[in-house]
């Protein structure tokens, strides 16, 4: 169950390749926000990228 509301934010780096697919994700939290950081994981394991272009690398901060 994730939390309604996150201690600290969490931030995710990740590639996109061309094909929709997510590798080399880093996800990185403070230890007050281990629980957020377990539901962003389990959020990325669910989710579905539509095939691109090209690969890219994202960087983004989840608070909430």
């Amino acid at each position: 169950r994730c939390p309604s509301e996150a201690s600290a934010p969490v931030w995710v780096t990740m590639t996109v390749r061309a094909d929709g697919s997510l590798t080399n994700r880093q996800i990185v939290s403070d230890g007050d926000a281990s629980l957020a950081h377990r539901c962003v994981a389990k959020a990325l394991d669910e989710l579905l990228v539509a095939p691109g272009t090209k690969t890219r690398t994202l960087s983004f901060e989840v608070s909430w």
